[in-house]
């Protein structure tokens, strides 16, 4: 079974939330942890995209969107479909649901706002029987 990790962060909105994200990318990168970013569309997986590159002047975070059909190799992929092919055991949920294919994951990353108790991925998490590891963002 996966191992669900949920990072909650003090700040509430969208790109509160993609900019640590981006932290988060920056180390399993720098550790070699090859990670799939499941985002909710094309658009959303285009502006994250974009953001990667520009989110901090001296990181490098190799990455790219695996719909565009790039080096399936990349230790960060991107990507919004369904069914996405990557071989990667590590899956960061920015999408607005769990996936349906979340189980094909050793380690699930959500990020959550401080709320996060009454947060619907993390009831769907407890009613599978997945054990949660919380981490408290400061």
């Amino acid at each position: 079974m996966s191992r669900v990790d949920f990072y909650l962060i003090p700040q509430a909105g969208a790109q509160a939330r993609l900019l640590f994200a981006c932290r988060l990318l920056e180390k399993a990168y720098q550790q070699e942890q090859p990670v799939y970013v499941h985002l909710e569309n094309a658009e959303k997986a285009r502006f994250f995209d974009q953001l990667l590159w520009t989110y901090r002047d001296d990181s490098f975070i190799p990455h790219h969107l695996i719909e565009e059909k790039a080096n399936l190799n990349s230790p960060i992929q991107l990507g919004y479909t369904p069914q996405p092919a990557t071989q990667a055991e590590i899956l960061l949920n920015l999408g607005g649901d769990v996936p349906q294919f979340h189980e094909r994951f050793k380690r699930i990353l959500e990020i959550l706002p401080p709320d996060a108790e009454t947060h619907p991925a993390r009831a769907f998490y407890e009613a599978q029987g997945y054990t949660i590891n919380q981490h408290q963002i400061r």
